[in-house]
């Protein structure tokens, strides 16, 4: 398996593992009545959608300088 692909591979297991997290702390705070964990469960959907899927670019001038797409 080459890079691009590991890189891919890793972020749909984080994001499906994020999306575990989120729907197991709504259903506590659910039952719970808490309004906080609720939104701690949503904050979790926020960093699901926000995992790369794409492999980072890399700036030919300075290997340093890395952002994904």
């Amino acid at each position: 398996m080459d890079r691009s692909q590991e890189i891919i591979r890793t972020s749909w297991i984080g994001i499906a593992a994020n999306m575990l997290l989120a729907g197991f702390k709504a259903a506590v705070g659910i039952l719970a009545s808490s309004v906080a964990i609720v939104m701690d469960a949503v904050n979790n959907l926020s960093d699901a959608h926000r995992q790369p899927t794409c492999p980072p670019v890399c700036y030919l001038y300075s290997h340093l300088l890395c952002e994904s797409i």
